[in-house]
């Protein structure tokens, strides 16, 4: 099993050009532990803002997942629907390349007929951007049209990467793929070569995108119950 370390968050930095997240990166820190410094969280918490940003959670799903992550219950909450839309607003704050990038692809998204476009040029149409008033249900169907059309190009553009690594693993002879799991690529190979297959699965994913180095890691098993 070989998969991407943090890909999401390493495409929209390549894509945002935002200088705090390249740094991080490029000198291999860990983005939770520094994104969560500065919000005032722990990293499971800072992870699970980080990712529901690009995934484009508003603050109710965010308030969702951290319920489910431990922190509080439904009706006693350790961060309320207001804290979790203040989380939201401090991440972009934190990284404002970010935020930039959200209004340009919303933006294009708009001048281009409502279709929003990765960056290898897949497409999907979100009428719902056109959508005028506030509130319910026009505001609110514009607004996660809006976050959908950033996840779009994030997920989708993270998913190509993905592909194409697929193509560069599927002509190494020794090497069967099976599965595609999110950022996560699962092999059968032949069992005395597999841990020195598995590295060269690792270093045919591994590339550098848009300046951005796109990392791998890889564990080896018997059976795909194993591997983690």
């Amino acid at each position: 099993s070989c998969d991407y370390s943090q890909l999401e968050p390493r495409t929209v930095a390549a894509l945002s050009k935002d200088p705090k997240l390249l740094e991080i990166f490029q000198a291999g820190r860990d983005l939770y532990v520094e994104t969560g410094a500065v919000l005032g969280v722990t990293r499971q918490i800072a992870k699970i803002i980080t990712l529901g940003v690009l995934y484009g959670m508003g603050g109710h799903r965010l308030f969702e997942q951290l319920v489910l992550a431990g922190c509080g219950t439904m009706s006693n909450p350790v961060y309320d629907e207001e804290a979790c839309e203040n989380l939201i607003r401090n991440w972009f704050n934190v990284y404002s390349g970010v935020r930039a990038l959200v209004r340009v692809t919303v933006a294009e998204a708009r001048q281009q007929n409502g279709w929003a476009f990765t960056d290898g040029g897949r497409q999907r149409f979100l009428p719902s951007l056109f959508l005028e008033g506030r509130g319910w249900p026009a505001g609110k169907l514009r607004e996660e049209a809006e976050r959908q059309t950033f996840n779009h190009l994030i997920q989708g553009t993270a998913t190509e990467r993905v592909k194409h690594a697929m193509l560069r693993v599927d002509g190494f002879a020794e090497v069967y793929p099976l599965l595609m799991i999110h950022d996560e690529l699962v092999c059968e190979t032949p069992e005395g070569a597999a841990e020195d297959n598995a590295a060269v699965v690792a270093a045919l994913m591994a590339e550098r995108f848009r300046g951005v180095d796109l990392k791998t890691t890889y564990t080896v098993g018997d059976t795909w119950g194993s591997l983690k």
